[in-house]
């Protein structure tokens, strides 16, 4: 396949970020300060040049595949507002205590379509009620966080010890999207309207304790240690988000003989491999624990070996549990879903070995040496693996409950709720099936067994599941064994005799990695471990102040993340195993023909993308 220069098959992707803050610092007493800051940031995707629709596979006259469009664009508007104070203290001569309070305001917009009228069409969505047809609304989850920590110096020894609490309030959406559109009227694009908003969705919170000791041993020499518990919340698209798609055409369900503008995508469908929101997730959980030894063993140079853990629990993932609904009105029918959960776990040891310069003559650096080994545990322990929804009794009698849809004379569907004698019946089948799945719990089903119900958010809905405990096996891509890293700081004073290198501060970042592992089985031997190509990082940050006058104070900056603008293919197909490089071998026919000069390909993956630029200014006063 060989492109036109500049081509893109699907438009083209523009992306902006702007950021503006306040930062006010007042001093109450020689002891006692406090700072205030604001801000504002917003990230903005767009896509320009969309073809309108996505054209079929093609080729020429002699087999070649020729270029096609592609019908794909996203729309993602994103902003945060945060408030931050805080307060800082020398209260006594071994206490210095801080505290302070934030909250964040997100604003949360993501429309993304995708493969209109080729074999499928797909439109995902994160944000308030509504869709692209009627309007969406924007989500305004809210995050909270106040924390307390103190340091504790007592003649030598000192003890850092804090506790930081956080909320989350996702204030508008919906209780369980995953279990909800299983149902026949809420399935769909324009169903999905007719799902109930719940305007106070539960709080998340979280407590996250820490401490720290440091000890000297000898005038030279410390030990310390530390441990915590840190909560991070999920990205807010896991409480909003939901997909559908579809490959039939619209249909004219009020028979007007034309689709209207509320039956455009009501073909559009949840399907077995859909995201959807979850209310109910927690904050992942970290369990970090460090020892480490110091040795100042020459002016100004420290040796350190540091031997950490770290233990992640409730791990954010999606869709590895296959839910399915029985229900009295329509029994079982194949319809499946998959939601998000906190089902992951990874743990992390190892050793870091590190030499750094402390600050003296402008500059410091830090070499240091990971030697670490990670495993993930996502499929070790109990766990779940499919999960049925039955319908109770209780549900079938309130006014939650729908059989099917009406066609409004709009075009609109909406639920078609029973009578109450048809809910009486419906009840006693969903009775019925309550006592079936009763009488499976315990049972062996392949290699695991039926659990007892748990009943979900939706109060009068039951999950019956089917668990199984899992050995962990061979993982791939997390366990990166080693890790060289580099950072530099240069540093000058106001009053530097260089004028141009007066206030400037330079750092360098540069980490080498060993490559991704993966299994790989050889046509005439068992699976073995193999690793990936050896990647690098580098960046450079720049900083120049500049003062203006009084108190005023102007700083340039310049950012430059892949300096060296490496591109190297991370891929391990059969090249790699078979010369070590992604490439053509050099004797390659094609190659030898055609030739390529950018064979190498970014790795966005690993986060490396085409070097890129920030230029930037602040102002203080």
């Amino acid at each position: 396949l060989f492109l036109p220069e500049g081509h893109s098959a699907a438009g083209k992707q523009n992306f902006s970020e702007r950021m503006a803050y306040l930062l006010f610092t007042h001093t109450l007493s020689p002891t006692t300060f406090y700072e205030v800051r604001l801000n504002w940031q917003q990230t903005l995707t767009d896509t320009s040049d969309v073809p309108p629709v996505t054209e079929g596979v093609r080729r020429d006259s002699k087999g070649y595949f020729l270029p096609r469009d592609i019908y794909s664009f996203k729309y993602m508007d994103n902003k945060r507002v945060r408030i931050k104070a805080d307060l800082s203290s020398q209260i006594t001569k071994g206490h210095f205590v801080k505290t302070g309070f934030e909250i964040t305001r997100y604003g949360l917009y993501h429309h993304e379509e995708g493969s209109r009228q080729a074999r499928a069409f797909t439109i995902r969505l994160a944000g308030g009620p509504g869709d692209p047809i009627i309007g969406m609304e924007r989500a305004h989850p809210i995050q909270y966080g106040v924390y307390i920590q103190d340091k504790m110096e007592f003649e030598g020894l000192v003890i850092n010890a804090g506790i930081r609490f956080d909320a989350m309030d996702p204030v508008k959406g919906w209780r369980n999207i995953a279990t909800l559109w299983m149902f026949r009227h809420y399935e769909s694009l324009t169903r999905f309207r007719n799902m109930p908003v719940t305007e106070d969705l539960p709080f998340l919170h979280a407590w996250s304790p820490r401490v720290g000791v440091s000890h000297p041993i000898t005038d030279r020499s410390t030990i310390r240690f530390f441990t915590g518990v840190f909560r991070q919340f999920p990205d807010i698209q896991n409480f909003y988000q939901r997909e559908f798609g579809g490959t039939g055409e619209d249909r004219d369900v009020n028979g007007n003989g034309q689709i209207d503008q509320m039956e455009k995508y009501n073909s559009l469908k949840q399907f077995h491999h859909a995201v959807s929101g979850m209310s109910d997730i927690e904050p992942e959980k970290s369990t970090s624990f460090e020892a480490g030894f110091d040795w100042n063993f020459a002016g100004k140079y420290v040796a350190s070996v540091t031997a950490f853990y770290r233990d992640q629990m409730g791990i954010i993932t999606n869709g590895s549990t296959s839910w399915r609904l029985e229900e009295p009105a329509f029994g079982y029918d194949g319809v499946s879903s998959r939601g998000s959960g906190n089902r992951g776990r990874k743990w992390s040891r190892g050793f870091e070995v590190s030499l750094r310069k402390q600050f003296s003559n402008m500059v410091t650096f830090n070499v240091a040496y990971n030697l670490a080994w990670t495993k993930n545990m996502n499929n070790s322990g109990f766990r779940n693996w499919r999960a049925y929804h039955v319908v109770g009794p209780s549900y079938v009698m309130s006014d939650r409950y729908f059989v099917g849809v009406d066609a409004r004379a709009d075009g609109q569907e909406v639920p078609h709720a029973p009578t109450q004698e048809e809910r009486v019946q419906l009840a006693e089948r969903a009775r019925a099936q309550l006592r079936d799945y009763d009488s499976r719990i315990g049972e062996p089903l392949s290699d695991g067994y039926w659990n007892a119900p748990v009943e979900i958010l939706e109060p009068g809905i039951y999950a019956y599941t089917i668990g199984r405990y899992n050995t962990p096996t061979l993982q791939s891509g997390i366990d990166r064994r080693n890790i060289l890293s580099g950072q530099f700081l240069f540093s000058s004073p106001s009053d530097f005799h260089i004028a141009p290198l007066a206030s400037l501060r330079i750092s360098l970042l540069y980490r080498l990695h060993t490559g991704i592992p993966f299994n790989y089985t050889p046509p005439t031997g068992p699976q073995e471990r193999r690793t990936g190509p050896i990647s690098l990082v580098s960046d450079i940050n720049l900083e120049k102040e500049f003062y203006i006058g009084g108190a005023m104070t102007a700083t340039a900056f310049l950012e430059i993340h892949n300096l060296w603008n490496d591109k190297a293919d991370m891929t391990t197909g059969f090249d790699w195993i078979q010369w070590g490089k992604q490439m053509p071998d050099p004797d390659n026919g094609t190659y030898l023909k055609y030739g390529d000069g950018d064979i190498d390909r970014y790795d966005q993956g690993l986060g490396r993308y085409p070097r890129n630029w920030v230029v930037g200014a602040r102002l203080k006063f």
